[in-house]
């Protein structure tokens, strides 16, 4: 997740706040999220 991937957080509320953030964007946005699930597929190999 490039929220927290390689990040520095001062505090608990700065890597809830990236996170949530994260979240909110995929949200907004479904094609962010078949494009995760595809990666995924592709990293695990499931098939259909």
């Amino acid at each position: 997740m490039h929220a927290t991937h390689l990040k520095y957080f001062k505090t608990f509320e700065d890597l809830h706040d990236s996170v949530v953030k994260a979240f909110k964007s995929y949200m907004q946005d479904a094609s962010k999220i078949i494009c995760v699930m595809q990666k995924m597929r592709e990293d695990f190999s499931i098939a259909c």
